[in-house]
């Protein structure tokens, strides 16, 4: 079988070419990682596990991670940060309330953090400051709900 080698040597190049733009396009417009600037604003994002009824909820910004997650009872939450927490305040959107006032969480070690829940709240604004930083985001409490066996 007779093969052009011009198209052989365009089998052979392409693939290589292809890996070579896709690394330099990632490489040339990739965010750059930077670190937390003091007295600045930053948006925490939930992460998927706070959309199940897994009992947990992270959210994160970069490498600023919390976890919110049921107490030892259902009207009980608790704050885990692997970073030690200046302080959280927490706002529970209910029916009667859609823009609830802050309530400030309590600690001892600064890294748990834990606050009673009212009963009908349907989305939780956490606010966590650390490091002189905020960071802000909010959720649903279905992560809290607990799976019905059947």
């Amino acid at each position: 079988m007779m093969l052009n080698k011009h198209i052989v040597v365009a089998l052979l190049v392409t693939p290589i070419l292809a890996l070579i733009a896709y690394f330099g396009v990632d490489y040339l417009v990739k965010e750059k990682p930077s670190t937390a600037v003091a007295g600045q604003h930053y948006t925490l994002v939930s992460r998927s596990n706070c959309r199940y009824e897994s009992g947990l909820c992270d959210m994160e910004n970069g490498n600023f991670t919390i976890r919110l997650h049921a107490g030892s009872t259902t009207r009980s939450m608790i704050i885990d940060s692997k970073f030690p927490l200046q302080k959280a305040l927490i706002g529970f959107v209910t029916n009667d309330n859609p823009t609830p006032k802050p309530k400030a969480l309590h600690s001892d070690d600064g890294h748990r953090w834990s606050i009673i829940l009212p009963a009908n709240t349907l989305a939780i604004q956490v606010v966590v400051k650390s490091k002189d930083s905020l960071y802000s985001g909010e959720t649903t409490t279905r992560f809290m709900q607990p799976k019905s066996s059947g």
